[in-house]
């Protein structure tokens, strides 16, 4: 866990240390050409590999089939199937769009899932934004991370209850992600809100599901699928689902990583609550 952490922090400029300048990953200790797929799945394709002993203890007579068996282990093939390779593709026609332009080459697509914690890429997949009907709200994540469940929590733990019916599900920013914001995913069901309240940070909601409202100050904003609101600070907020609506309220939020906690203020006299 300490050395993936440290692989994370010279991947790119944490939070945690802004002045970090991003560098390459140079495992040692250890280090074989056996291992070499299983370093490349731990630092990526980025790293600086220090082999010149592996080859020369692979094959001490000869470095060049202690290199083809570095390729090999790198999963590169060897020189001879390359070169193969390199006269198939100068002899055969590129494909093309049917109009005579080149068409794209497809990108590799990854031979597994990565996990749901940790600071690298990640692909959370979206199983299903149907809103639900009849008042509830869904019992199972919406989204997956390979075939990890992204959870599901309350809104707030907040013993006062200051909001209804609503959930929250953090997508990005709290799982080791090194970005400056969070992207979370909220859930509003028919008669439900979110609390009451202020604060320094800024919001942008993007409703992905259903219909709802937003209150901003004095203005009152019916929201729909592909909306996009932005509260400024210290602005006096709230988002809602009416009681008359049949389905679910979805939308992401976006928040600052570094941000103040919200004050709470009485919707009915806009007095801070104590």
């Amino acid at each position: 866990d300490e050395c993936q952490a440290i692989c994370d922090a010279c991947w790119s400029t944490s939070r945690l240390a802004p002045t970090t300048k991003p560098c390459l990953p140079s495992p040692g200790g250890g280090m074989t050409l056996e291992r070499i797929g299983e370093m490349r799945e731990v630092f990526g394709n980025d790293l600086l590999l220090l082999i010149g002993g592996s080859l020369l203890g692979h094959d001490r007579d000869d470095v060049a089939n202690g290199a083809r068996y570095f390729m090999k282990c790198a999963g590169r093939g060897d020189d001879d199937q390359r070169e193969e390779k390199g006269k198939e593709k100068a002899t055969a026609p590129a494909p093309d769009d049917g109009d005579g332009n080149p068409r794209p080459a497809k990108a590799a697509r990854p031979t597994r899932f990565t996990p749901l914690e940790g600071n690298h890429g990640k692909l959370f997949t979206c199983t299903d934004l149907t809103p639900t009907a009849g008042g509830e709200l869904p019992t199972e994540s919406r989204w997956m991370c390979g075939k990890e469940p992204v959870p599901t929590s309350a809104y707030k733990q907040d013993a006062k209850q200051t909001w209804s019916k609503i959930n929250r599900t953090e997508l990005i920013g709290m799982r080791g992600e090194s970005t400056h914001f969070h992207v979370r995913y909220f859930e509003i069901a028919p008669g439900g809100h979110s609390t009451f309240e202020h604060h320094v940070h800024e919001h942008v909601v993007i409703p992905l599901s259903g219909k709802g409202e937003a209150q901003v100050l004095g203005r009152m904003w019916d929201m729909k699928v592909g909306d996009v609101c932005y509260v400024a600070p210290r602005e006096i907020h709230q988002f809602r689902n009416p009681a008359e609506n049949t389905e679910s309220f979805g939308f992401l939020c976006i928040v600052n990583s570094n941000r103040d906690r919200p004050v709470t203020v009485d919707p009915n006299t806009k007095t801070v609550c104590g």
